[in-house]
Order: C-alpha cells, then sequence, then structure tokens
C-alpha cells in the first residue's frame, strides 16, 4: 500500500502548502485519487495517511456524493 499512497500523500501535501489556511476545498483530482485508494485499501487507513476528513472519503467511496 505504501507504494501507491506515498506519491498521493505527498501531492495532497504540497497542494496543503500552497494554500492559505484552509479557504479551498481539496481539488477533486486528489479526492478520485483518493477514493481510488480507499477502494483497494480501506478507508480509514487512507484516510490515517492522507490526513483528510473520513466521513467526506467514506462518502465519495460509497458514491454517496460527488
Amino acid at each position: 500500500m505504501a507504494a501507491q499512497i506515498e506519491p498521493l500523500r505527498h501531492r495532497v501535501e504540497a497542494w496543503r502548502q500552497s494554500q492559505p489556511g484552509r479557504s479551498q476545498p481539496m481539488p477533486e483530482p486528489l479526492w478520485e485519487a483518493a477514493i481510488a485508494l480507499a477502494k483497494s485499501y480501506g478507508v480509514s487507513p487512507v484516510q490515517r495517511i492522507l490526513r483528510i476528513n473520513d466521513r467526506g472519503l467514506e462518502y465519495r467511496a460509497l458514491g454517496v456524493c460527488k
């Protein structure tokens, strides 16, 4: 799992560093990559490593919202 998630973790961190505070929602391409990993490895481990909203990831992975 680490080999697949590390590049995404770096992308998420780079996006965070480019934001003044938390003014913008995470871009859809990052969410889509996180969703793909969550479907393979589970919401909780992906959420914990990426430090993203677990409910948002869970709802998106289940297709509840987009």
